[in-house]
């Protein structure tokens, strides 16, 4: 009987390794120790093992941080379609949709901007009216 080889590669070391990458990834779900060892047919106690190491540590925190800026940069995607979709609303032909659309904006616009330079509540309150004030200057004209 001829036996292949197996790559170098695909050695017991980087299968373990890559069962550890997994269980990062269950446990960062919030997997049970007896769920991520079932899941991945592993005993409890390795796992345990593995949890000890500083390495376990590190590597759910650096899995937890690329979560974070993927679900980060999907938002910041996904934002830009939102402002789109307001804008395309705001030039619509129906005067209820255009009208909902101006209300959106005019309520959280201001607040949104005054979020970002830190302002107090009552400044942000300050600036919607005037805002407010503004627009319906214009709207008169």
């Amino acid at each position: 009987m001829i036996m292949s080889k197996l790559p170098a590669k695909a050695n017991s070391e980087s299968l373990v390794a890559r069962i550890e990458r997994a269980a990062h990834m269950v446990y960062l779900e919030g997997a049970t120790e007896e769920k991520i060892s079932k899941a991945l047919g592993i005993k409890g106690v390795t796992l345990r093992d593995w949890k000890k190491r500083p390495e376990w540590n590190t590597a759910i925190f650096q899995l937890s941080e690329y979560q974070e800026k993927l679900v980060l940069d999907r938002l910041s995607f996904l934002t830009g379609k939102a402002v789109t979709a307001i804008e395309e609303l705001l030039d619509s032909p129906n005067d209820s949709v255009k009208l909902k659309a101006a209300e959106w904006v005019l309520e959280r616009g201001p607040l949104l901007t005054n979020e970002r330079n830190h302002a107090t509540s009552e400044d942000r309150m300050g600036s919607v009216e005037r805002f407010t004030k503004l627009v319906l200057i214009d709207a008169d004209q």
